[in-house]
């Protein structure tokens, strides 16, 4: 089953539907968006109490990668929920905090920002997560 992820208010959502017709498809691709083995560029678990998490995490060390190393496309921060987070072949079940490029010729992050800022008191489980665009098929997927 071909999962269909949307961009609404600069978000992307999965499965989208709606009777607004200002949505835009943004990807269409035959994976669950958190099944990408080896696309996570970073991860943190965020909590505004702290305790097991921090309620700020920095992303600054992360606006740029290694291309040759991980030579993705496309970015997403999301939060992949407890489930995911101890065992990556579960479904992700948390929402989606950016997105945006990757300049391929700098390894910046396009639109990455400095940090995340929790407003929950909850572990919130979340990965910054790469993809890969296959010219042949026109799809964003995992890592090849």
């Amino acid at each position: 089953m071909s999962d269909l992820l949307w961009r609404k208010n600069g978000v992307i959502m999965r499965n989208y539907t709606s009777r607004n017709a200002n949505r835009q498809l943004l990807i269409t691709s035959d994976f669950d968006i958190c099944s990408l083995s080896g696309g996570v560029i970073a991860q943190q678990i965020t909590n505004k109490e702290g305790g097991t998490g921090v309620p700020v995490w920095n992303l600054r060390a992360y606006k740029f990668i290694d291309l040759e190393q991980q030579p993705y496309h496309r970015w997403v921060l999301r939060d992949v929920g407890s489930s995911h987070w101890n065992d990556p072949e579960k479904i992700c079940s948390g929402s989606t905090y950016g997105q945006g490029n990757i300049d391929q010729t700098t390894g910046e992050l396009i639109g990455l920002p400095d940090e995340f800022v929790t407003k929950y008191s909850y572990n919130g489980y979340m990965q910054l997560i790469g993809f890969v665009f296959d010219c042949t098929t026109n799809k964003y997927i995992g890592p090849c």
